[in-house]
């Protein structure tokens, strides 16, 4: 294949686990607070809903944007982090900073993920302490450590096998579950991207299940031994009646091997096989087993293999499957999927997905990452993260300090600030961006003091009105913009050439406009009428007759930005 087709293909992985990840977050029952009204017939398209981001004793109801994703692309980014920062180091890096930080803006971490990065913030391993949570550790087989393996799999692809790669999955996942489902679902999944990758178009129907099924010796060899005898002797004194830890992992090893068989089985039926029936019996929608390593691995392998032609009716069904753990099955499957083919058939989502850019950015430097530049990285020094660290990241933030210093050494601004209001009291949420652009969301302290306005709205401009679950067709975003963050300083969460997202309401633009005969009215309130006539003034909307200001009406302007659209903007009362 040429560069130009390698890089597209090297992106779209890292692009399509993103958009996966966020098309399937909301349809996750797991993470879900209230009921979600779903409009339209479009299954590919970003949603806006909300989830319970406190406990179940004390909940806190966050608004989730479109595009907006969960921890699994949280934690691509975060080895990804770990891989450019720490060089040869990158897994000491990982653990003592990356690991530990997570858990102050983590999205729907899993309690196994959660519990594993509480031991690193308290500088102990998952497989010391308590026996109660180390056997927790080792009982932990779920799909947290596949769905981070892509940043592995990049940082290699320049070799000529992947044994070293596998042998990096497998130290990663052990920083969070013990449990051969777990590891040996990232070695299975990280071959399958690995040979993903290398795969010529036109691709062959079921090649990189052929693949998998040839090199089972490989992908599934017992790397385990290369953790450390600590690492060891807990697995032995964990497993108690259940057998050794290498007859588990071989009895692991044989349940991945027939389920890859009934995959391989299931694609030769063609046309009368039916995917999700085969999830199904293989445990994909089950409550007991849909988070399994191994199941979700295999999962996603079948959906890939059999999606090649279209990969937009994989991204349908993944990432609505009733009882799936949709999140991560369409994450893992879209990630195979653009390694196989490239970003074609979600190119729209991938340019709306949140942080798009980084994301680009991150699969290039960790495919051109060389020897060189791992040796140069060997004298970074750094500060572990603890409790510490992480309480005082929160106290900046509530004190109304605007830019802060990560953990990740990592500069960053507050973007926003909102309110999380539950029944027990309330917290403030900040959105910050950090410099290399990716967007964290951090809760402050129950109880903070008053939301303080960020610099992105002007001490002379009118308060924002908060507007959900707003999705306006428009022929033209152009006067919108000008609008909505020139005139009425709103902040775009998401911008591009046919999509508009602020804060819980969108503009879309269509190709045709026809399904609208009278034009949305919609009304924001503001401290000031007359700082936006003003601002308005200045910037020519008047000249360009989209402006009414009403005398009749005191205190109200009525904006003609698109014939979709009247938007009047009034005094609050």
């Amino acid at each position: 294949m040429s560069t130009a087709q390698l890089r597209g293909r090297l992106q779209a992985s890292l692009l399509g686990a993103a958009v996966g990840d966020a098309l399937g977050w909301p349809h996750e029952r797991r993470d879900r607070s209230l009921a979600m009204h779903e409009e339209g017939n479009d299954t590919t398209d970003f949603l806006s809903w909300t989830r319970n981001r406190g406990s179940r004793f004390s909940p806190l109801p966050e608004r989730v944007l479109r595009g907006q994703y969960s921890d699994d692309t949280q934690m691509i980014i975060a080895v990804a982090r770990a891989r450019l920062t720490g060089g040869s180091n990158w897994l000491s890096w990982l653990q003592q900073v990356e690991l530990p930080f997570l858990l102050a803006y983590e999205r729907g971490a899993g309690a196994s993920v959660k519990r594993a990065c509480r031991a690193w913030l308290g500088g102990r391993t998952p497989w010391q302490g308590k026996r109660a949570d180390v056997e927790a550790y080792f009982a932990a087989g779920a799909n947290g450590a596949a769905m981070r393996a892509a940043p592995h799999v990049l940082s290699h692809l320049q070799a000529n096998d992947f044994r070293s790669m596998l042998q990096d999955v497998t130290l990663d996942g052990a920083c969070t579950h013990g449990h051969p489902r777990a590891l040996l679902g990232a070695r299975l999944y990280a071959a399958a991207l690995w040979y993903s990758f290398r795969q010529q178009s036109p691709i062959r129907y079921g090649s990189v299940l052929d693949e998998l099924l040839h090199s089972i010796k490989d992908w599934a060899a017992s790397d385990w031994y290369e953790l450390g005898p600590e690492w060891i002797a807990a697995s032995q004194e964990a497993q108690g009646e259940t057998g050794e830890y290498r007859e588990v992992w071989a009895a692991t090893v044989d349940e991945c091997r027939v389920m890859l068989e009934a995959a391989r089985r299931e694609l030769g039926r063609g046309a009368v096989s039916s995917a999700a029936r085969f999830l199904e019996s293989i445990g994909a929608t089950s409550r007991s087993t849909n988070g399994s390593g191994t199941v979700c691995a295999v999962s996603a392998v079948y959906i890939a293999s059999r999606s090649a032609a279209n990969p937009r009716a994989a991204l349908s069904l993944t990432s609505r499957l009733k009882g799936a753990d949709t999140d991560t099955l369409a994450s893992m499957t879209m990630a195979l999927l653009g390694a196989l083919v490239g970003s074609d058939s979600f190119e729209l989502l991938a340019d709306e997905v949140q942080d798009a850019g980084l994301l680009r950015r991150l699969a290039l430097d960790l495919a051109l990452l060389s020897k060189a530049d791992l040796s140069a990285r060997l004298k970074r020094t750094w500060t572990s993260v603890d409790n510490g660290v992480l309480s005082r990241l929160v106290e900046e933030l509530d004190s109304g300090k605007q830019e802060v210093m990560l953990p990740t050494q990592r500069n960053a601004r507050v973007q926003d600030v909102t309110l999380l209001e539950g029944s027990s009291g309330g917290a403030p949420a900040y959105v910050l961006q950090s410099d290399e652009q990716q967007t964290l969301f951090i809760v402050g302290k129950a109880g903070a003091r008053s939301v303080k306005r960020t610099d992105g709205a002007r001490r002379d401009a009118p308060n924002r009105s908060h507007v959900t679950d707003i999705d306006i067709p428009v022929d033209s975003l152009k006067l919108l913009r000008v609008l909505f963050e020139e005139v009425l300083r709103f902040r775009p969460q998401i911008a591009t050439e046919r999509r508009l997202v602020y804060d819980g309401f969108t503009f879309h633009k269509l190709h045709e406009y026809a399904h609208q005969t009278e034009p949305v009215q919609l009304v924001l309130a503001v401290d000031d009428v007359k700082v936006v006539r003003d601002s308005a003034m200045r910037l020519g909307l008047s000249d360009a007759g989209v402006i009414v200001d009403d005398e009749r009406q005191a205190g109200r302007l009525t904006f003609f930005v698109d014939r979709a659209i009247t938007v009047i903007v009034a005094g609050k009362e």
